[in-house]
């Protein structure tokens, strides 16, 4: 049997000895067969002669101690391959990763960032993104950037609403004006609470008095209304609260025509947009042209009037007239009158209403207004009243001795027992050089002994002049014609 030496010190060992205990060499370093020793001599001769083998005395040595130092050395760990130390990177770094992202998605995924990206949208209609944040009340609605607009059009046009609403959302509370709160839906990454806008919507229902007409909201045709008799409508379901622009359009007696109206959403709203209409009389200078919205639209006749039925009216209906005197053209100053009447409802102005008629008595630069004219007038026709400062020339002008004449004859009639006046103004006419063309009628009221009379009588050809200060003065009044007489006796 081959026995096992050590190779630094020699020494026999067990055949499965790891380390020498004679030195301590870590035997199986070297994988080598068992062997004797260096200095030992093998007979090779043949048993059948037998020899004499010397042995070499070989020395004891010393006992040598295994360190644990040296049981140490033998035990040390491998060096990582390539794979493991790239699975131990990968690890760190993930959990890195994680680790980081928490306390980043903590951070921005906090209720005060989340009302703060919100509160930054909400009031820009020029960005969007909003629809992330919000959630509709009516589940079936579903919000998109451009459904919210109209709520981000309204928070920017009114900034202390929009710093009221943010108020409340930092508060946790409804806002009171808009209805609109904030509420936890879901999580982000299963983490952190999302927090979202929870929007009301409402139905908004629009009207109008034309058939054909289209609507418009925000400037997006949404249809024709429908309808017939003059009622026509259109049903908007589910709109998002906020501020809408509304528009109607049709085509009337030939001409495009328009009604809109700004409304705040934050309730069910019923709309009006009807494109009125009015039937008028412009009354001015005979044969004068009419214009309306610097269009062309009639010609007056030799009365200087002309009935316009039923003819469509917006806020933004002016209208002016011309006419020609003495070679040159001569316009009458813009009237809003017909516009203002569109808007409000309200007559005035060069607009008037007698006798349930609609009367627009346009006005010229220089020319005296048809107020101030029967103004005027109705003093001089007035006994009373009557003074020579009315008249140019004063006391020579011959109108105003035709006048005080008239009044001492009615005065001597012993069948007169009291009389009245008033005057009614026509036409008003620029006859240039600051004086006007009067047309007028004037009513006479006589109580007598023998029973009521009252005549009309109509005059034309009066001329009313604006002085160098500004103030009216009457160069005639004009011829007079009897045009009625009613006497009521007593019998």
């Amino acid at each position: 049997m081959n026995k096992k030496f050590c190779f630094n010190c020699g020494t026999e060992v067990k055949a499965d000895a790891v380390f020498c205990p004679n030195c301590g060499t870590n035997l199986s370093k070297h994988n080598q067969k068992p062997q004797s020793p260096k200095n030992n001599v093998v007979n090779t001769t043949p048993k059948s002669e037998p020899q004499h083998v010397q042995i070499p005395k070989v020395q004891p040595q010393k006992k040598q101690t295994v360190t644990r130092e040296a049981v140490r050395a033998t035990h040390q760990a491998k060096p990582l391959d390539k794979k493991t130390k790239a699975i131990y990177a990968g690890t760190a770094v993930v959990a890195v990763a994680v680790l980081g992202g928490f306390f980043f998605g903590k951070s921005y995924y906090s209720k005060e960032n989340q009302i703060s990206r919100i509160s930054e949208l909400i009031r820009n209609p020029q960005k969007g993104g909003l629809s992330q944040y919000v959630i509709a009340s009516n589940s079936n609605v579903k919000p998109t950037d451009a459904k919210l607009k109209p709520l981000q059009t309204y928070f920017h046009n009114n900034t202390n609403e929009a710093n009221k609403f943010i108020s409340s959302l930092n508060g946790n509370i409804a806002s009171s004006n808009t209805g609109i709160s904030l509420v936890e839906d879901g999580k982000y990454f299963f983490l952190f609470p999302k927090y979202k806008l929870s929007c009301p919507t409402y139905d908004a229902k629009l009207y109008s008095n034309h058939k054909g007409t289209n609507v418009y909201v925000n400037g997006k045709n949404y249809g024709t209304l429908s309808g017939s008799d003059g009622d026509y409508s259109k049903k908007l379901s589910n709109l998002f609260v906020g501020q809408y622009n509304l528009n109607a359009k049709a085509t009337i007696s030939g001409r495009h025509l328009s009604a809109s109206s700004q409304v705040n959403l934050f309730s069910p709203k019923n709309v009006d947009l009807s494109i009125k209409t009015l039937t008028f009389t412009v009354s001015s200078v005979p044969n004068a042209t009419v214009y309306i919205n610097d269009k062309k639209v009639g010609t007056l006749d030799n009365n200087g009037k002309k009935t316009f039925k039923e003819y469509p009216l917006t806020k933004n209906t002016e209208l002016y007239v011309k006419f020609k005197s003495n070679g040159k053209t001569i316009a009458s100053k813009v009237t809003t009158a017909l516009g203002d009447y569109a808007a409000d409802g309200e007559v005035g102005g060069a607009l008037s209403h007698d006798d349930g008629k609609y009367v627009l008595t346009p006005s010229w630069k220089g020319v005296i207004s048809k107020s101030d004219a029967e103004d005027l007038l109705g003093k001089a026709f007035d006994k009373d009243e009557l003074s020579s400062d009315l008249f140019i020339s004063g006391s020579d002008n011959s109108s105003y001795n035709e006048l005080t004449k008239m009044f001492d004859q009615y005065d001597d009639n012993d069948k007169n027992i009291s009389y009245s006046t008033s005057v009614k103004i026509i036409s008003l006419t620029p006859a240039g050089n600051d004086d006007t063309n009067v047309v007028y009628e004037v009513k006479y009221s006589f109580t007598r002994d023998d029973g009521d009379l009252n005549q009309v009588m109509h005059y034309s050809g009066a001329v009313i002049h604006k002085n160098g200060e500004g103030d009216y003065q009457i160069k005639s009044i004009g011829g007079g014609k009897l045009i009625s007489s009613n006497n009521d006796n007593d019998d």
